[in-house]
């Protein structure tokens, strides 16, 4: 955690690997294998930890492993050439107004409940604007420009395994730097949190 707060190479590294979120369903398994041989060798116990339970390991049939979460439910790829959100920030923005409108970590019951109710009122206030037309506040221009970046970056993502499944190993030798370049530049365009 340390290193990846002070090193911003190695933490640009790291964020390939949640940049494999971003290829089509079916290159997922090229991206690891190519990610497998670009990594540093610190690194490879997070890649492994996320083929577990994000990707699934290959077994020796050349088929992978039923992972944990599947592709299709963190793979944003097709939410990304919809347009539509790749996060759940929405969710975790209201949490975060819900706890500053309480301002305290522990309310009692009546403080508890005249919070919500103050929260509600905003909310239905919210709905009410949202219903007679109104548009919401915009994204902040940086995360407009980033999200555009991202759909360029994906739409011209050409596949390099249009026919496979990402459960198959890919048949033939394909060149890793196609992908590599394809997920640095993704990764350029998001932050993460450690």
């Amino acid at each position: 955690m340390q290193r990846y707060k002070n090193d911003p190479l190695f933490a640009a590294d790291a964020k390939l690997i949640t940049s494999i979120a971003f290829l089509p369903i079916c290159d997922i398994s090229l991206g690891i294998i190519a990610l497998e041989t670009y990594l540093p060798p610190e690194l490879q116990p997070v890649l492994d930890w996320f083929i577990t339970n994000y990707t699934g390991r290959l077994r020796m049939d050349g088929m992978r492993n039923q992972p944990r979460f599947d592709p299709a439910i963190w793979s944003v790829h097709r939410r990304v050439l919809e347009r539509g959100d790749r996060t759940n920030n929405y969710a975790e923005a209201a949490h975060k107004k819900l706890q500053r409108a309480f301002s305290c970590s522990h309310p009692n019951i009546w403080r508890f409940i005249d919070t919500l109710r103050k929260e509600q009122k905003l909310i239905d206030a919210d709905y009410a604007m949202c219903q007679q037309g109104m548009e919401p506040p915009p994204k902040r221009r940086k995360y407009r420009d980033a999200d555009r970046r991202i759909h360029e970056l994906v739409q011209t993502y050409q596949a390099a395994n249009p026919n496979f499944d990402h459960n198959y190993q890919f048949p033939v030798v394909y060149p890793i730097h196609p992908i590599i370049d394809f997920l640095r530049g993704v990764s350029h365009n998001y932050n993460m949190d450690p």
